[in-house]
């Protein structure tokens, strides 16, 4: 029995034992599916946090893109907070002293910059973000729990783009960048140096130049230099007959209504009269389309004869060049700059160590809190990732200059490149006889779309009462030719019956139109006459006629020999067709000094007396005798003896009598010195090197650039944002263009058909040759371009195909010069598609202005990871 409870009782303990330990067991299982089922969520909690993360990484960046350019369409929205950010300038580490180093290393910009960190944006569950970052509000929101995102965005590292020194010039500087340019020659343009350098009274065209310049028209004074001559002639019956012939000249001014009149008095009567009316025998012989003389009368105006020429309309002389308008449009732009980029710009203004142009790494950051269950844990990821960007200058090269000429060293980052000498002697005229250049012909003002010559009404917002300034505002362009050594050019060049082709209206008019006394110290290229020839006149270098001319016989054989003769070689023309338009300095700046003609023609008048004594008629009575002048055959009578020499002078500056190139207190040699100046050089003319860095697209070659072309429009067009550049050589086919950008070669560009801007377009295009010249025509005849619309650059003398007349819109800028590789070339400035704003191009302040610079992401991420805790 006690055995028997003794088994039960061990029984029991077994029993309890094994209940123990399947209870362990359950419970150990339990607790371990717990702890996997737990591990499980925590980790997809984590993936979640990092899901949102990431997407709003992705989304940042797409932000970053969507802000980092302006509208294209709209070029006036507002820029927003990235489009500012990566235009703010930046402090170079080198306090802005070079734009280069030896081995071309980029510059570093201070990073610590406050404008470049962009405003934290927090998206949080149930926040409701709506804009930009909606998409990310309804990620988060499909995340189970509270969950907030802190995204915070920065320029991280940033660096100028750096040309490589030791060159010619060992230092390289860009010009509007680093190194202000130099002042402008002239009160006019006075608002390009600065909107603080500014006088309210600045000079005008129409009282300077236009209004108060009358042509000097002087016809042959007589051995008494008097307006009036008695000579004496022999008649049957009459011997000693006088003769007094009379220059008349209405109210002693230059006037359509001058003429040469003969009068034959007999005892105290006069018997008889004949005149030479110049208007009819001479001026309206090409002023085309002007049949009478004025009723009344007019004052002979340089703007009235132009107007005839040039076929402009009457209302330029209307414009009154006034910076009124254009200075507060341009300084009202100015302070409207977002607060973010002025207030990095210091009170000097050029600053030349704050660099907007540069390269470098955006750093995005999200951070991520993420709670799964109310008063659970709390899971934190970092989440950075940095992405290359470019922001680079597209603005052309001197968009204030129609025409511009370095000749300099400086533009060359080795001094292997440097084959060319600089401060050349420009040869303007050819260098031995017998030899002809095509005319070429620089017009500062724009050229009509719609006619064939330029527009006046183009420039009615900046020259007009009633005109509205823009940034499509167009201004004259102004020249520049650089150069420590004189250089000398004709101004006597054409003829009388090929107008627009001389510099008549610039060298033949004087203010007030007033004849000066001594006629061999002014330039009167064209009727300076006087008798008897002065002895001074034959020391002055002589230019003879062609062989076989001999020197006529009457009074209009004088018109004759300027019409016809003394086409001395084919011109150069600063100023337009006629010499008519004027740059906003009224001077062509540069070491230039003109030959000009002085064609002294004596004349000794002589009537021939048979032909006098066939109309005297006696009559029966009492004197005086009449003389039926419809009897005189005037080209009969007349038989004065003209005697004609061409003289040439050098030692004037060129330009207007009252606007020189220069004056007296800044010696040219220094003033436009290419040698130890690089404020000399054009605006905006980056390195080699600077270019390929800053190329939005590079091509290694010329047929990776053609393949990459239809991928950039389409149907023929062109969309040039930002910077193409090309290494080595590249030819271009016929091209529309569109959009705001440069093309670049670094050698030559080789044009085989027009390059023109896409109509209704707010296109603003560069077209640089950098190391080479812009070669108008292939190897294949007829595919030259006839017309080009671009702000051209040509290190080396741009090259037309000769016989072929090629026409700029825009501008032209060439380093070396040879007018003789030109042939035919016209240029139209045409300001707004040579510069993006007015404010880009005013001197101090220019390279602050937003709209000239073009942003570009790199196209993968330079470091994508999380923070370790």
């Amino acid at each position: 029995m006690s055995n028997r409870k003794s088994r039960r009782g061990s029984a029991y303990l077994i029993a309890l034992g094994i209940l123990s330990v399947l209870v362990i067991v359950v419970f150990m299982y339990s607790r371990t599916s717990i702890a996997r089922r737990w591990s499980t969520k925590f980790m997809t909690s984590e993936q979640n946090a990092e899901a949102v993360a990431e997407a709003a990484i992705d989304l940042k960046l797409l932000i970053v893109r969507e802000q980092m350019n302006p509208d294209p369409a709209n070029l006036s929205t507002p820029l927003k907070e990235w489009g500012e950010i990566l235009r703010s300038p930046g402090k170079l580490s080198n306090n802005g002293s070079e734009l280069s180093a030896p081995n071309g290393t980029d510059i570093p910009i201070d990073a610590d910059n406050p404008s470049f960190q962009a405003t934290t944006q927090v998206v949080n569950t149930k926040g409701g973000a709506t804009g930009d970052l909606a998409p990310l509000q309804s990620l988060i929101d499909t995340v189970p729990g509270s969950l907030t995102v802190w995204l915070d965005s920065r320029i991280s590292s940033a660096s100028a783009f750096a040309a490589k020194d030791g060159g010619f010039h060992q230092l390289y500087h860009v010009v509007g960048i680093n190194k202000q340019s130099l002042p402008v020659s002239g009160d006019p343009a006075k608002f390009l140096d600065g909107l603080s350098n500014v006088d309210s009274n600045c000079n005008t065209v129409s009282t300077q130049l236009i209004s108060d310049y009358k042509l000097n028209l002087r016809l042959p004074n007589w051995p008494s230099l008097t307006d009036s001559h008695t000579m004496m002639i022999d008649v049957p019956f009459f011997p000693n007959l006088p003769i007094d012939i009379t220059l008349d000249i209405l109210d002693g001014q230059p006037s359509d209504h001058l003429r040469i009149v003969a009068t034959i008095p007999l005892f105290g009567f006069e018997v008889g009269k004949f005149e030479f009316n110049i208007y009819d025998q001479f001026l309206k012989k090409f002023l085309d389309g002007d049949t009478n003389p004025s009723t009344p009368p007019k004052k002979f105006y340089a703007q009235d004869f132009a107007e005839t020429v040039v076929a402009a309309p009457n209302t330029w002389k209307q414009f009154i060049w006034s910076s009124s308008r254009i200075v507060p449009f341009i300084s009202n732009a100015f302070a409207n700059l977002p607060a973010r980029i002025k207030t990095n710009i210091p009170s000097t203004g050029i600053a030349p160590e704050m660099i907007v142009e540069k390269t470098g790494l955006i750093k995005l950051t999200a951070t991520v809190f993420y709670q799964p269950h109310l008063g659970g844990e709390t899971i934190k990821k970092i989440l950075s990732a940095e992405r290359d960007f470019k922001v680079s200058d597209i603005q052309p090269i001197a968009p204030e200059y129609v025409f511009f000429v370095a000749n300099s060293k400086w533009p060359y980052e080795n001094t292997a490149d440097a084959a060319a000498t600089e401060n050349d002697v420009y040869q303007f005229s050819p260098t031995s006889t017998g030899i002809t250049m095509a005319t070429n012909t620089v017009h500062p003002f724009p050229k009509d779309p719609t006619t064939a010559s330029i527009s006046y009404a183009m420039l009615k917002d900046a020259f007009s009462s009633s005109g509205t300034v823009s940034n499509k505002t167009h201004l004259p362009g102004m020249l520049r030719l650089n150069g420590t050594n004189p250089s000398n050019i004709n101004v006597f060049s054409g003829t009388l019956e090929e107008l627009k082709s001389t510099m008549y209206n610039v060298f033949f008019v004087n203010k007030k139109g007033t004849a000066p006394n001594d006629v061999y110290g002014v330039v009167d290229p064209r009727f300076n006459w006087k008798s008897p020839l002065t002895s001074n006149a034959w020391t002055l270098p002589y230019i003879p006629f062609p062989v076989g001319y001999t020197n006529p016989k009457g009074f209009l054989a004088m018109f004759d020999i300027l019409k016809n003769h003394p086409k001395l070689d084919s011109p150069m023309l600063f100023f337009g067709d006629f010499a008519a338009e004027y740059p906003l300095s009224l001077r062509l700046e540069g070491n230039i000094l003109m030959n000009y003609s002085s064609m002294v023609i004596q004349v000794e008048p002589i009537i021939d007396a048979v032909e006098i004594a066939k109309a005297i008629r006696p009559k029966l009575g009492i004197p005086p005798f009449t003389i039926d002048v419809t009897k005189i055959d005037k080209a009969k009578a007349d038989v004065s003896d003209i005697t004609c020499i061409h003289t040439v002078k050098s030692d004037l500056p060129f330009g207007v009598h009252d606007f020189p190139a220069w004056d007296s207190t800044t010696p040219p040699a220094t003033a436009w010195d290419p040698v130890n100046r690089p404020e000399s050089m054009p605006a905006n003319l980056y390195s080699p090197l600077q270019y390929a860095k800053k190329a939005t697209y590079y091509y290694a070659n010329e047929s990776d650039f053609l393949a990459d072309m239809p991928n950039h429009g389409g149907a023929g067009d062109f969309q040039c944002d930002g910077v193409f550049f090309i290494k080595g050589s590249v030819t271009l086919p016929a091209m529309t263009i569109y959009g705001r950008g440069l093309i670049i070669a670094s050698q030559n560009i080789t044009t085989e058909g027009d390059i023109v801007r896409k109509a209704n377009t707010d296109t603003v295009f560069g077209l640089i040759a950098r190391g080479g010249s812009i070669l108008n025509g292939g190897i294949t005849a007829g595919k030259e371009a006839k017309r080009i619309e671009a702000a051209c650059y040509s290190n080396y003398t741009l090259q037309n195909t000769g016989g072929s007349k090629l026409t700029i819109d825009g501008n032209l800028v060439i380093n070396h010069f040879d007018r003789a590789l030109m042939n035919s070339v016209i240029v139209f400035y045409n300001g707004p598609a040579c510069r993006n704003t007015l404010l880009s191009m005013i001197r101090d302040v220019g390279k602050y202005e937003p709209l000239r610079y073009y942003v570009a992401l790199g196209k993968q991420w330079a470091r994508f990871e999380y923070e370790k805790r």
